[in-house]
């Protein structure tokens, strides 16, 4: 069953978002090079378990955290800020109202083909633009979101 998102679930997305943005100027490597490494890392994870609500975290701990973990440098195409915030928003609102990992997300659309909706989604509500999403991959969730999405990509949700 997909969660409806409440004030924990905004705060997320608001915080993921954040972290997207700030990419722009704290990683010096790709847009989608730092978002297929975010969506991959325990970050991701710790988020995906609702991390970070009732801790003291910032973005900079966050970057600090990435760099540790991944070689950043890859690349130097950058999106926009606001497609950045977008993305982060829309990619933890899906994991969040679907209770899916990012990696699972990540799975279905990557960063070049997210960004590339940025125009034509960034006006609509995320649960929206996500269903939209599926509905072009043909990805049917009526019933069992995690069901459909186990038997579409196999994913360890």
């Amino acid at each position: 069953m997909i969660r409806k998102i409440d004030d924990r679930g905004l705060a997320l997305c608001k915080f993921q978002a954040s972290i997207f943005e700030h990419s722009l100027d704290k990683i010096n490597s790709s847009s989608s090079y730092f978002i297929k490494s975010f969506m991959n890392s325990p970050v991701a994870v710790q988020i995906d378990n609702d991390g970070f609500i009732f801790e003291p975290e910032n973005t900079e701990s966050i970057f600090e955290k990435l760099k540790a973990e991944y070689k950043f440098g890859r690349g130097s195409e950058k999106y926009t800020p606001d497609s950045l915030f977008w993305m982060g928003y829309v990619f933890r609102y899906w994991c969040y109202t679907y209770q899916i990992r990012s990696k699972a997300v990540y799975r279905i659309i990557q960063a070049d083909e997210m960004n590339s909706l940025y125009l034509p989604y960034h006006t609509l509500d995320p649960a929206i633009a996500i269903r939209r999403i599926l509905e072009a991959k043909n990805i049917t969730v009526e019933r069992d979101p995690l069901e459909s999405l186990r038997k579409a990509y196999s994913a360890e949700l």
